[in-house]
């Protein structure tokens, strides 16, 4: 009896931590919808060419990348530019140093006035 109300509980267990890792990885992954590179381009306030200067975290969860701009495509941009992307890439973060999207940069901006970006805008933007 007392092995039966173990193993209940232990399963009960095993259950509920499944439920949990399905619904945490559902809720972080990356779905990206595909739309023509002119809707991409429509979509962004920025989009240049240039190589990246300095990377670094902000806050645990997103990550900050400097550019110097070699050319502008769309947009006012000066000699620099940063931004900002979610760190990891289950959530549509994009790692410069790391990634092959294509030449093109593009980037919104946000309501407190940074440039922001996600892997979706950059891989419709660099699609042909």
């Amino acid at each position: 009896m007392r092995n039966g109300k173990i193993n209940a509980i232990l399963l009960s267990g095993l259950v509920a931590t499944s439920m949990l890792a399905a619904t945490t990885l559902k809720a972080d992954a990356c779905s990206c919808r595909r739309v023509s590179q002119a809707d991409a381009m429509a979509a962004a306030d920025i989009v240049f060419e240039g190589e990246v200067t300095d990377a670094r975290l902000v806050g645990g969860r997103k990550r900050e990348t400097t550019f110097r701009v070699d050319r502008v495509v769309k947009g006012e941009v000066g000699g620099t530019v940063r931004i900002v992307t979610n760190r990891q890439s289950a959530t549509c973060g994009v790692d410069f140093g790391e990634s092959n999207y294509g030449p093109l940069i593009a980037a919104k901006r946000g309501d407190d006035g940074s440039y922001r970006t996600n892997s979706c805008l950059m891989w419709n933007v660099n699609r042909e």
